[in-house]
Order: C-alpha cells, then structure tokens, then sequence
C-alpha cells in the first residue's frame, strides 16, 4: 500500500494480484472476499481505469509497477502492485509496525 508518501508492506495483502489481459479483460485475487474477473481495462499512456464489478479504479503503470488509486473523500490509499520483473531498489518498503510508530498511531 502507498500510504502518503510511504509504501507499507501489508502483510494480509501477500499474495494479491492484478492480472491484465491483452483482450483488456482480466482477473484480481485480493483475498477470499474480493477476487473475480476485470471486464474492461483502458491505457492511455501511463494512465489505466480498470472496471471490475461495480468498481471503476484510476492506476498508473510504470516501469512494471501497477498503482490503483482506493482513495476516498476520507483517505488517500493506493495499492501497489509490482511484477517480477520490476526494479524496486528505490522503492523503499517499511512494515505496518513501522508506518504506524511513525505517524503516531497506536494499535
């Protein structure tokens, strides 16, 4: 999760995937509760919406990292997606622990 200008490891969210397929369909697994097929996903650029049940996502693509834009009127909230192939050496990750010690949240 891209939370402010941290990206936090979530470890409930391992194992989460966006798959893209080049019919522009595809599928999402985020979770038991949350997974099924993406009917429709636009590029133009960088920039992607992606229709997936009654959700419609603003993301990014860039340099194989995949970021959907979850924010709210209450919260800004991105998820990152990052494929194999990605190179994240400056894209430092810190735990949930640690991003809540840093923003003074107890849990």
């Amino acid at each position: 999760m891209k939370l402010g200008d941290s990206l936090v490891q979530i470890d409930e969210m391992k194992g989460y995937s966006v798959t893209l397929s080049a019919d522009g369909t595809g599928s999402l697994d985020w979770g038991e509760n949350n997974n099924g097929p993406i009917s429709e996903w636009t590029v133009d650029g960088e920039k992607l919406v992606i229709k997936a049940g009654i959700s419609v996502m603003n993301a990014t693509m860039k340099d194989s990292v995949l970021t959907i834009d979850l924010s709210d009127s209450d919260y800004s909230m991105f998820s990152v997606f990052v494929s194999d192939s990605a190179d994240t050496s400056s894209m430092p990750v810190i735990t949930a622990d640690e991003y809540a010690a840093q923003n003074g949240i107890t849990q």
